[in-house]
């Protein structure tokens, strides 16, 4: 199942990856002493390639969505910053990164925590407060090239996608 600290892609399927996403114990919560991104900063698996779950602290939608988001990135450590940034650029007003964009749009989210997401402080008080990542550093992965990268990634997103009743954001 795991090697060592890091998973090893060549010996599992995408199916694999999935559960051990599921079942990781790496957490990046900001509202945590033990948990925030400080302290993530410092650890070389967090510079690694891998998939993250975003998941609330609190039920969606009668518990129906388990998960915010699922995501992948070529380096977490640059991912979960720019998700946890919330910012937005001239290029594109509604926000950075996708999750951004999507928080955009949810109204009803706004109207239950009271909070208007067209504000940077308000994404980053939701994120900080009532959200945490689950992420899966994938070591192996950085040996790959950046289509290579991409498309075993992407494999395990499609995986979460799929399910579009447990996730809220897809994209």
């Amino acid at each position: 199942m795991v090697s060592g600290f890091f998973v090893d892609f060549v010996m599992k399927s995408y199916e694999e990856y999935a559960e051990d996403l599921l079942n990781s114990e790496k957490i990046v919560d900001e509202s945590s002493d033990k948990d925030n991104l400080s302290n993530w900063r410092k650890k070389d698996e967090f510079k690694y390639p891998g998939i993250y779950l975003l998941y609330p602290k609190f039920k969606i939608n009668d518990g129906k969505q388990i998960y915010l988001k699922v995501g992948i990135s070529r380096g977490l450590k640059r991912r979960i910053r720019d998700h946890f940034s919330s910012r937005v650029t001239d290029r594109d007003p509604t926000g950075a990164t996708t999750l951004t964009r999507h928080m955009h749009k949810d109204s009803a989210l706004e109207k239950r925590f009271e909070k208007d997401f067209s504000i940077r402080a308000d994404r980053q008080w939701f994120l900080k407060e009532k959200c945490f990542f689950k992420i899966l550093p994938i070591e192996k992965f950085k040996e790959l090239s950046y289509s290579e990268k991409y498309d075993e990634l992407r494999e395990i997103e499609i995986m979460f996608e799929n399910k579009p009743e447990e996730i809220r954001y897809i994209g």
